[in-house]
């Protein structure tokens, strides 16, 4: 089985990268021309130093820190003021980019979506940017547990929260982006490692001909009246955060959020509950549950009670969401491989990859005939 020992999720990268890398957003943030690397001694007194150079009043000597291990693609540092009077510290989050990310993420739009979802009231408020990451705001609560998301009140909240960011209005001229991506990433990938076991791992998934299989479903999927909608595409366990106090279920990390059918959202999210460790996926929800949380979203998108959700608009969605988790796992699978060439941590990405081209072939027949 793979194992992520102390890693979060294969996604994390905390590694070092060159300031020539950054491209800075176009937006009206404050700006800090620092660099923080990630290899540096005093990587958290550097980021309480940008934070308070951001809030001009908060003072160094009142702010301790906290590395989170929940980052994705990123390491984040907790920065905590605590001044007299106060019953609990402010807190604001740096995020500190990973090594060679600008190869699978657009930065520019990911700042652009923190900036969307904000305004929709469904993310926390950006402060500044610098070099190589931002500092913005807290949602409380914590990071979800595998065993969390099968909890009524967990995905419920993440159904309807699913479903109110796809109501966020879109152009309508958008298309779906997740093939355009496959196919940027399938021509970035290494078709060769020097490493002979990973290059015969490499060879062993046959992308050529999973490529084929993959054109199957894209030709399916034509026929299905998918709704186009801004999706997260990235919702592991781990981008869930849920406070048991309020109940309330929120959406962390936003990289690879882009335009795409709703069904991509939700089958990657099914696949998600395999978990971070040893990822098993035999824990992909039934059908029944997938209904169970079909009407739950579909009830909030479509502003109606959840009786009144009809059973062909469940029948549809529900072949559409499992077609796309086919498409999840080819995405990710791809997405490894990129990371085996690319990433410094000790993870083993080629291997990861393989689960997944596994997943795709071995549930290929039964998804697609939904």
């Amino acid at each position: 089985s793979l194992s992520l020992g102390s890693l979060s999720h294969p996604h994390a990268r905390p590694s070092i990268m060159s300031t020539t890398n950054f491209k800075r957003p176009r937006t009206d943030l404050p700006h800090d021309p620092c660099f923080i690397s990630l290899d540096s001694p005093t990587l958290e007194q550097e980021a309480v130093q940008l934070v308070c150079r951001v809030k001009k009043d908060w003072k160094i000597e009142n702010v301790t820190t906290a590395r989170c291990t929940d980052g994705i693609t990123n390491v984040i540092v907790k920065c905590m003021l605590k001044q007299e009077g106060d019953v609990s510290p402010r807190v604001l989050l740096v995020r500190i980019y990973g090594r060679k990310t600008e190869c699978l993420i657009d930065r520019e739009r990911e700042l652009s979506n923190f900036l969307l979802f904000y305004k929709y009231h469904l993310g926390p408020p950006l402060y500044a940017t610098y070099t190589n990451g931002y500092v913005y705001g807290y949602l409380e609560g914590d990071a979800c547990t595998p065993e969390e998301l099968t909890l009524p009140v967990v995905y419920k909240g993440v159904a309807q929260r699913l479903a109110q960011m796809h109501k966020i209005p879109c152009p309508a001229d958008c298309k779906p982006s997740v093939f355009d991506t496959i196919d940027r990433w399938v021509a970035e990938a290494p078709k060769f490692f020097e490493d002979e076991a990973k290059h015969k791992t490499l060879v062993d998934l046959n992308i050529p001909e999973a490529l084929k299989q993959l054109e199957v479903v894209r030709s399916h999927m034509k026929d299905l009246p998918s709704v186009v909608v801004m999706s997260h595409n990235d919702l592991l366990c781990k981008n869930i955060i849920y406070c048991k106090e309020t109940a309330d279920v929120n959406f962390i990390d936003y990289e690879y959020a882009t335009y795409n059918v709703r069904g991509f959202d939700i089958g990657n999210h099914f696949n998600e509950y395999a978990g971070i460790d040893n990822p098993n996926f035999s824990l992909y929800p039934s059908k029944d549950y997938q209904y169970t949380f079909l009407r739950h979203y579909l009830a909030e998108y479509l502003n109606v009670k959840e009786n009144e959700v009809s059973n062909q608009e469940l029948d549809t969605l529900y072949a559409e969401t499992n077609k796309c988790a086919l498409v999840s796992h080819f995405f990710w699978g791809i997405w490894a491989v990129i990371q085996s060439a690319n990433s410094t941590i000790k993870f083993d990405f080629i291997g990861y990859a393989n689960l997944r081209f596994a997943e795709f072939r071995k549930h290929f027949d039964e998804y697609l005939a939904l």
